[in-house]
């Protein structure tokens, strides 16, 4: 007769000196944004075990929606390619969202001895990204959003182009221009459009992440759903 293995008491992590409860309650203020200061006053944790953990998180970020891309709004799907590489356009949007006066400021205010002309900033980048994306509600996928789409690269492909052509823009920045054109574009759309969640727009955001924890901490047991990534279509 073969055992089932015991479920872990801390279902968030293997071995932690911190209850699940308050380990729940620091995932809570990850998601929710708040500084490693205010996170630790919260907690009653300290800024360094706030400051381990938040990496921590943040460095598995992008596996995880590489893992299971219908969590975090769908923002796995935009990362691979149909080969299931990681696609150069999405990577060239991210080296653009890290030059972008959003996410320097952010660095800056949050992380101000982290110098990212000289350090890679991937994973700060795709957690800004995640961020956004789980902060708005998923557009709905119809003929008319793809027109809207459409409209938008074409507009952004044809300013890069004529800028280039009447010599306002450098040839080498014809790429850098598009991405920053076309996410101005979106930008608008979702001012004009776009409706963002309630106040508890981390609600979202925590509950894949718990989802991720949980999954890590018991994948070795005999459960269904766990021990495997779930087949991607």
């Amino acid at each position: 007769m073969v055992r089932k293995k015991k479920m872990p008491k801390n279902r968030l992590a293997r071995s932690a000196k911190y209850s699940e409860y308050k380990l729940g309650k620091l995932l809570e203020c990850f998601a929710s944004d708040l500084g490693v200061k205010q996170a630790a006053t919260l907690t009653k944790m300290t800024e360094r075990t706030v400051r381990d953990r938040y990496a921590e998180w943040r460095g598995k970020l992008l596996g995880w929606a590489i893992g299971e891309p219908d969590r975090f709004s769908g923002f796995g799907h935009l990362l691979l390619d149909s080969d299931d590489n990681i696609s150069p356009e999405v990577l060239a949007v991210l080296i653009h969202l890290s030059r972008t006066p959003a996410f320097k400021r952010r660095m800056a205010v949050r992380y101000p001895k982290f110098r990212t002309e000289k350090q890679p900033a991937l994973e700060h980048v795709v957690e800004f990204v995640i961020r956004s994306f789980t902060a708005f509600e998923p557009p709905v996928v119809n003929d008319t959003f793809k027109r809207e789409v459409d409209t938008i690269v074409t507009a952004s492909r044809a300013e890069s182009f004529l800028l280039a052509a009447s010599g306002m823009l450098d040839t080498r920045h014809i790429q850098s221009h598009y991405w920053g054109s076309a996410m101005r574009r979106f930008r608008a759309q979702v001012r004009n459009k776009g409706r963002r969640f309630p106040d508890n727009a981390g609600e979202g955001l925590f509950r894949d992440l718990r989802y991720f924890l949980r999954w890590e901490t018991t994948k070795s047991c005999n459960k269904p759903g766990f021990g495997y990534w779930p087949r991607r279509d």
